[in-house]
């Protein structure tokens, strides 16, 4: 039984090859729109058998001719080498019209041009040092009272101070009037006589104004000086004396004189003291039908 069951098997066996034999002999007959939708229904057919959902494929294999270029499938004429999977390649164009940009290299081995200025360079100017500037004698020091004489020359004293080389003595008619530099060598200094006979103490400095006028206001100050390279520096000034003296009184040598019509008399008023700032006298007449003054003190008779 066994040996004709496997006769049986063999038998069926032989006749299922020759089936697909001979399906295969008429799937090759066939024009291929034929033989795909005979393939497609094969599949499902096979798909079904074999149970739920359609089994995907992998990437279908591409056909490659005789000399191994690859052929399409579909049309099985060779692919175009700029199929969808290759993108194309463009060239730079060299045409007359596009010049090449050059751009300066940045690596590291590249250095940094310095250009060297051609404009002349200006040094900025320094100021010659000034010497040093010698210490100024300090102001000196009017000892008063200023002295008058009867004759109106003025007097005064002062200390001296130290470092200087000498003084000025300055003097104006009024206080707030011009400065005029009086004559050096009316000053006596320590150890030499004055006019009157007399020696200034240790260490004073005598000055007397010969010019000044008799009855006349002036007024002084003084400085003292030292000697440098540009000639005399003089110190600060000392305070501002003046010659004034008080008058007391006007007088007449007579108090009564008889002139005739016509003629004159010259009035000589007494001040007191003698010495005394005058300052400026205004005559005037009580009844000018009888005298006349003038303001140099010219009396003239008028009428008896």
């Amino acid at each position: 039984m066994k040996r004709q069951f496997l006769c049986k098997m063999i038998s069926f066996t032989l006749a299922a090859v020759l089936t697909v034999e001979n399906s295969m002999t008429v799937l090759a007959s066939q024009t291929a729109p034929e033989a795909a939708q005979w393939e497609s229904a094969f599949s499902e057919n096979t798909s079904a058998e074999e149970g739920e959902g359609i089994v995907q494929e992998g990437p279908e294999t591409p056909d490659t001719g005789d000399d191994g270029t690859v052929l399409d499938n579909t049309t099985g004429e060779p692919e175009s080498s700029t199929g969808a999977g290759t993108e194309p390649t463009t060239e730079p164009s060299t045409g007359p019209d596009t010049e090449p940009t050059t751009e300066p290299s940045t690596g590291p081995d590249t250095e940094p041009t310095t250009e060297l200025s051609t404009e002349p360079t200006t040094e900025p100017e320094t100021e010659p040092e000034s010497p040093p500037q010698e210490e100024k004698p300090a102001a000196p020091q009017i000892l008063t009272p200023v002295t008058v004489s009867l004759q109106g020359q003025v007097s005064f004293r002062w200390n001296g101070v130290e470092k200087a080389d000498g003084y000025h003595v300055y003097r104006s008619e009024g206080k707030e009037g011009e400065w005029q530099l009086c004559s050096p060598e009316t000053i006596v200094g320590p150890e030499q006589e004055t006019e009157s006979g007399s020696e200034p103490d240790a260490g004073q400095f005598v000055f007397t104004d010969r010019a000044a006028q008799l009855g006349k206001a002036y007024y002084y100050k003084v400085c003292a000086y030292i000697m440098t390279e540009s000639g005399k520096t003089e110190g600060d000034f000392s305070q501002v004396v003046d010659s004034r003296v008080e008058l007391l009184g006007i007088s007449f040598a007579e108090t009564e004189v008889s002139v005739k019509k016509g003629e004159t008399l010259q009035l000589l008023p007494e001040f007191a003291p003698v010495n005394a700032t005058r300052g400026e006298v205004v005559w005037t007449s009580a009844d000018e039908s009888v005298a006349a003054v003038s303001q140099d003190g010219t009396v003239t008779a008028v009428s008896i």
